[in-house]
Formats: C-alpha cells, sequence, structure tokens
C-alpha cells in the first residue's frame, strides 16, 4: 500500500511460511523497517491510509462483522484485487483522493 510518499508492506509470511508482525517501508531508493504490528503476528490483514495513518484490520476481527462466512470474505477480497486493477485511475482519485491514484 501507498500513501503517496512511501510503499508499505505489512504482515504476510516469512520463508519458513510463518506469519510476521514487521511493518516495512520503501521511500523509493531502499527498504527500512518502520514498526512491529501489535499483537499476535497476522497472515493477511486489510490496510489503509486514513489521514495519514497506517491503519489496518486484521482477519479475525474483521470475519467478527462480516455477514458471511470466511470462504466468502476470501471471495470477495479476491474478487476485489481483481476488480482494483481494472478501476480507471480518476475514479480512484475521485473516491480516495489524489493520493490513490
Amino acid at each position: 500500500m501507498s500513501d503517496g510518499r512511501a510503499i508499505y508492506a505489512l504482515a504476510g509470511t516469512d520463508e519458513r511460511g510463518a506469519p510476521v508482525r514487521e511493518v516495512e517501508r520503501f521511500d523509493g531508493s531502499r527498504w527500512r523497517s518502520e514498526t512491529q504490528l501489535p499483537g499476535p503476528a497476522l497472515n493477511a490483514p486489510a490496510a489503509v491510509v486514513l489521514d495519514g495513518l497506517l491503519n489496518y484490520v486484521d482477519r479475525a476481527v474483521l470475519l467478527e462483522h462480516w455477514p458471511g462466512d470466511a470462504r466468502s470474505l476470501d471471495r470477495v477480497c479476491r474478487i476485489a484485487g481483481r476488480i482494483a486493477g481494472w478501476v480507471p485511475r480518476r475514479w480512484k482519485a475521485r473516491v480516495f483522493g489524489s493520493a490513490a491514484a
């Protein structure tokens, strides 16, 4: 994800397949460790930049409020990921602000 100034990589899995807590930032020339996610390591959080702050929601919390089951959430996430690549930049800018375009 990006805030328009840098790219952030958070959570995911390491080379052994274990979830990681590290948040890394790429400023255009190098990657560096920014911080650690609080609590247990997460594999697939949702994240967004709001008012300049990186916010995340882990899957377990999201599922508590999701109206369907885990399979339906996974299906929607896959579809949203595919669709995001096809949304015109001007629409993203209009909905999310110019930093999203």
